[in-house]
């Protein structure tokens, strides 16, 4: 997990609030379509 939150030396505003909000949405959406996949 820390991995994902690593940013570039000179980049320290790379994770933005926006950036984390967008990363949460894309993994919930990811499980919400395993777990679709997996019902059927």
């Amino acid at each position: 997990m820390s991995r994902l939150l690593d940013v570039p030396a000179g980049c320290p505003e790379t994770l933005s609030a926006d950036s984390i909000e967008a990363m949460e949405q894309q993994l919930a959406e990811a499980t919400t379509l395993m777990q679709r996949l997996r019902c059927h």
